[in-house]
């Protein structure tokens, strides 16, 4: 017997904190921050003795609230290489930090454990755990990036699900072609310096157009090809490539002097960082083209609302269709469909039969 509690990530955007507990074991998957409001997840409902802290990938919503369980009794503490850069070693030092690997085996507080690639970030992982007929944590997964490998997992009894975009179902191709168009001169495209900017940047770099990028994208890029076993392997030379393509821009004066290239910068949501200082220094002048998660209460959230940003999604999550497939590849018998508000099971149940969760209220026991 398993039981998930979903400590925050279920019936929501918000941050994902699930606890496993599985053959006497307490094992938090993630502990998030944001997107939303900056939530944090309510970390009082953990036990303070937790026998395994697993970090999937680096974004800000999967362990940006690291801090709040550095005074609990936490036994290992696992991530990527990548990840741990991360992450802050002062809240977790010594012997309990664990690497995850891209793509093998580790045994997680004893518990035998297999990682494969997500396609959402470098960096990133699910992880399955082998007892009670398998249990797959997808995290944040995107099986058709153009950029980054992803391992379709093991079949599994039960499964979290990243049900992100619920029932949006538009192909990879028709995202392509939309940013081809978006890729003008005094556009700003916000965004987190890890994940969809180097399938963006590489998008313009196969157009033949220059397009400018921001020092934190840069450094990204460079972290990316320095950590290739996460990229396509046809896309390692092309990002080698790009990084002696892209124009670097460091501050506004800087980007003047690029005759006002498309560009690449962050933060995401326009708080801060070189999206925000050129947003206030060319106002409606530039061009604002969000491309991720709206996260209410942010700066992108009140431009978008007033009619001075656009929204151009590039998916970094699975369609309708690329869950569907999955869920029939991998069989499982209980699914949570994590990372979204409203989700109707129902349509999920048309496509693939299985018991479907959606109560971040309620722990979820599985014989």
């Amino acid at each position: 017997m398993i039981t998930i509690s979903p400590i925050s990530g279920l019936g929501e955007k918000g941050p994902a904190c699930f606890l496993l507990r599985i053959k006497n074991k307490n094992i938090l998957l993630d502990c998030g921050r944001g997107p939303d409001n900056n939530k944090s997840p309510t970390v009082s409902k953990l036990p303070k003795v937790i026998d395994a802290v697993v970090f999937s990938h680096l974004h800000n919503d999967h362990i940006g609230s690291q801090e709040l369980i550095k005074n609990h009794t936490i036994k290992e503490v696992w991530a990527t290489t990548l990840t741990w850069k991360k992450l802050v070693h002062t809240n977790f030092a010594g012997s309990k930090c664990k690497v995850l690997p891209a793509n093998g085996h580790c045994s997680i507080a004893g518990l035998d454990a297999q990682t494969g690639r997500t396609g959402h970030v470098a960096g990133g992982v699910w992880v399955r755990f082998k007892d009670e007929g398998g249990i797959t944590y997808l995290s944040d997964i995107q099986p058709d990036s153009i950029t980054y490998a992803f391992d379709t997992p093991p079949p599994s009894k039960t499964m979290v699900m990243d049900a992100s975009y619920k029932t949006w179902d538009v192909p990879m191709v028709d995202s392509i072609e939309s940013l081809k168009k978006k890729l003008q001169p005094m556009t700003l495209f916000p965004v987190s310096p890890y994940g969809r900017a180097a399938e963006m940047a590489l998008i313009a770099y196969r157009q033949g157009k220059e397009i400018g990028v921001c020092s934190k994208v840069y450094s990204a890029l460079i972290d990316l090809l320095n950590n290739s076993e996460y990229l396509k392997t046809e896309c390692i030379a092309d990002i080698s490539q790009l990084l002696q393509h892209v124009v670097v821009v460091f501050d506004v004066n800087d980007y003047s002097r690029t005759c006002h290239l498309p560009i690449l910068a962050t933060s995401a949501q326009l708080t801060d960082g070189l999206s925000s200082s050129l947003r206030h220094f060319y106002g409606d002048r530039l061009n604002v083209a969000l491309s991720g998660h709206i996260a209410q209460g942010s700066q992108a959230e009140k431009e978008f609302e007033k009619g001075s940003a656009t929204f151009m999604r590039w998916p970094v999550h699975p369609t309708f269709s690329q869950q569907v497939d999955l869920l029939v590849n991998t069989k499982p018998s209980h699914t949570i469909l994590a990372f979204a508000k409203d989700v109707d099971p129902s349509l999920y149940e048309e496509k693939y039969s299985c018991s479907y969760y959606i109560d971040g209220n309620k722990e979820i026991t599985i014989d």
